[in-house]
C-alpha cells in the first residue's frame, strides 16, 4: 500500500509540477529540464547499487548539469536584454 501511495502521489505531483513548469518556461528551456529526470534516475541507481559514480559517470553528470546551467544563463541574458529594450522603448524621449 505504501508503494502504491508513493507511486500514485509522485506521479500526480510530478505531472502537476511538470505541467506548471512547462507553462511558465520557454519551450527550449523546458526541454532542458527533462535532464533532471535522467539525473535522478542515476541517483536512485547509485543508491540502489550502494556505490559512488565512476570518474567517467561523474564527468557525464557534470557535463549534463553544465549544459543545463549554460542554457538557463542564456535564457536569463536574453530575458534581461529583452526587458531592457522594452523599458527603453517605453521611456519618453527628451529632445
Amino acid at each position: 500500500m505504501l508503494n502504491l501511495g508513493l507511486a500514485t502521489g509522485a506521479s500526480w505531483l510530478g505531472n502537476g509540477l511538470w505541467n506548471a513548469a512547462s507553462k511558465r518556461l520557454p519551450l527550449t528551456l523546458s526541454g532542458q529540464m527533462i535532464v533532471f529526470e535522467t539525473l535522478f534516475a542515476l541517483l536512485y541507481a547509485f543508491i540502489y547499487d550502494q556505490r559512488l559514480p565512476r570518474p567517467l559517470e561523474t564527468a557525464a553528470i557534470l557535463l549534463l548539469v553544465a549544459g543545463v546551467c549554460w542554457s538557463v544563463r542564456q535564457h536569463a541574458d536574453d530575458d534581461a536584454s529583452g526587458a531592457a529594450s522594452i523599458e527603453e522603448k517605453a521611456q519618453p524621449s527628451v529632445h
